[in-house]
């Protein structure tokens, strides 16, 4: 509330002083014509403002004023419904300010106020904005109403449940379904979808986007949203291209959110009848030289409208890209011959289609590989066929293949790796080379390994190099006479005090030879191995005792065997569970032993 001061006087102060005694002191300058006062709820009741001079430390009111200021702790006539406040104002009374009070701010919501005159000449102000409304915490607010120069605030509780306002419960939306695009045209559409339970509360808003992926992103759509319906329209599309729909659901009393429901694909349509041309087919590239092909392909289904220009472009890999091969170019005919190649050089050919009247493109087709002729004759290599390994030995083997087709020119190396596992390449096996000849043998594998051979074959004329060819497997022969033992069995651990037990097991199927050494492990669970154990050690026995373990508790025993020969070894044997004895018994103190004794003396 803002106080006038006749302009005749200056270097005023100002007393405002309620029933409660609450007091306000204002000093005014001589410049000072007038002062704001806050009516805070300090003041409430009835208010008198004296407006005074002080002259020789007498002072002389020149003027004062009296102002009602209304408590009142629930008002009927105000109403909260259907997520409207309603404040009847009666005859000509406008409003002055509504709002409530945060941590004694005064928030102003005059802005959201409406005003409806009704025909017997009252007027109501509302409130309909939900988000605003769903701001006001339990508490108190302050409604202040002007009528005839006199400012009155009316204080109101919000109170839970069936009182002024119902404190919304706060539940996160489920994601929508059932997702439908309509009325689809050249650049609009008509975007619908069902809420699904739970629905959300207590104002749910539906953000949705537009875009060319299914899992495009709002905020990263070529079109998008929010809505607090289930039907929107949008008419930012272009023409003749596919989209999809994406929404999801936010509530807007915590922000959370809902998945995304995400739409089929729809097309709008095309200028004039536009069409997008399907990817073109029957991609072919036939080689006419050392360094030229012939390019060919057909039209994709739909062929395309109005004019459709064809992007081809000719790389060594089959996911070349327009740009980045080592030929490429533009036509609308569906062949066209190159001569940029080089030489017994593996190519691929792809080719996609762009109508001209809305620029929309094909997907890529690409051809099977092609290569040009060799220099001076000069043809690469295929992969190496019947590849095979056989051991001679227990570190030695027989090496074999045969040229691949076609055979290449003019000279062939074969470049061959032993490895343990089938995909081994050069340069990382156990043993390896290169010859030009089509077999060898190898003195430099381990006894008893199974091993791969891979070979692949480079010509010199070009360097260009055929695939791997790959052997099955083939295994060393073992130590003379040696034998891995197979896995312990009858594993059985028994306790035999609090920290002891028996170990027990007899050697596997076969013993082994010509010395076998047992690895025995102790653990809590059954897949404990040797070195992470409670107890553990080695033995040629097959049996033995430990006292290294704790009282009342569960145990496995696991054991495998060892053959000194060329140090092969079993599976482990596991026993059952077996449990150490707990403590029994009881401790005496000091005095009652002595006492014992004296009692045993007598």
């Amino acid at each position: 509330m803002q106080l006038i001061v006749p302009s005749e006087y200056s270097n005023l102060s100002v007393i405002v002083s309620n029933d409660a005694g609450s007091n306000r002191f204002f000093e005014l300058g001589q410049d000072n014509a007038s002062f704001n006062l806050d009516l805070t709820p300090d003041l409430i009741g009835t208010l008198r403002i004296i407006a005074f001079i002080i002259d020789n430390e007498d002072k002389f009111a020149i003027d004062s004023l009296s102002i009602n200021v209304l408590p009142i702790s629930k008002l009927d006539s105000i109403s909260f419904i259907n997520d409207e406040i309603n404040i009847p104002l009666g005859q000509s009374m406008p409003l002055g300010i509504v709002g409530y009070l945060n941590n004694s701010t005064f928030i102003n919501l005059s802005q959201a106020v409406k005003l409806q005159y009704n025909v017997d000449n009252t007027t109501i102000a509302y409130i309909d904005d939900v988000n605003l409304l769903h701001a006001l915490n339990l508490g108190t607010t302050y409604i202040m109403a002007s009528y005839q120069g006199i400012e009155t605030y009316i204080k109101v509780n919000v109170y839970e449940g069936d009182d002024w306002i119902n404190a919304p419960t706060c539940t996160t939306p489920n994601t929508p379904i059932s997702t439908d695009v309509y009325d689809i045209g050249q650049n609009s559409a008509t975007l619908s979808w069902i809420p699904s339970n739970p629905i959300g509360s207590p104002t749910v808003i539906y953000n949705w986007v537009i875009g060319t992926s299914p899992l495009v992103t709002f905020g990263n759509g070529v079109t998008q949203g929010t809505s607090y319906g289930s039907l929107v329209t949008t008419s930012s599309l272009s023409p003749g291209t596919t989209y999809y729909l994406r929404v999801y659901a936010t509530t807007t009393c915590n922000n959370t959110s809902s998945g995304y429901i995400t739409s089929i694909a729809f097309t709008t349509s095309g200028i004039y009848g536009c069409t997008t041309p399907g990817t073109p087919v029957a991609v072919t590239a036939t080689t006419t030289g050392l360094t030229s092909a012939n390019l060919a392909w057909a039209v994709g289904n739909p062929a395309g409208s109005a004019t459709v220009t064809y992007y081809w472009v000719v790389g060594t890999s089959p996911s070349v890209t327009y740009g980045s091969g080592v030929a490429q170019g533009s036509t609308v005919e569906t062949t066209v011959p190159i001569s940029s190649l080089s030489p017994g050089i593996n190519y691929y050919l792809r080719v996609y289609g762009i109508t001209n009247c809305n620029y929309s493109s094909s997907g890529h087709g690409t051809s099977s590989v092609f290569t040009t002729s060799g220099s001076g004759g000069c043809i690469t290599p295929g992969s190496p066929v019947d590849v095979f390994g056989t051991a001679t030995g227990l570190n030695s083997a027989n090496l074999d293949w045969s040229a691949g087709n076609p055979a290449g020119s003019p000279t062939v190396t074969y470049y061959w790796v032993v490895g343990t596992n089938t995909a081994v390449t050069y340069g990382n096996g156990v043993a390896q080379g290169s010859t030009t000849n089509t077999w060898l043998s190898t003195s430099s594998l381990s006894p008893g390994t199974t091993y791969y051979l891979r070979v692949y074959a480079t010509t010199n004329c070009n360097n260009t190099s055929s695939g791997y060819g790959t052997s099955y497997a083939f295994t060393t022969s073992t130590n003379s006479g040696c034998i891995t033992p197979g896995l312990p069995v009858a594993v059985s651990g028994i306790a035999t005090g609090q920290n002891s037990a028996n170990l027990d097991w007899s050697a596997g199927n076969p013993a082994g030879s010509p010395t076998v050494t047992y690895y025995w492990v102790i653990g809590t669970n059954p897949s404990v191995t040797y070195g992470n154990g409670v107890a553990q050690g080695s033995t040629t026995n097959t049996w033995l005792s430990t006292s290294s373990l704790s009282p009342g508790t569960s145990y496995y025993l696991r054991v495998y065997a060892t053959t000194s020969c060329n140090n092969t070894s079993s599976g482990y044997g596991t026993s059952y569970a077996f449990t150490t004895s707990t403590i029994v018994g009881f401790i005496l103190p000091d005095h009652t032993i002595s006492l014992f004794m004296v009692l045993l003396q007598a």
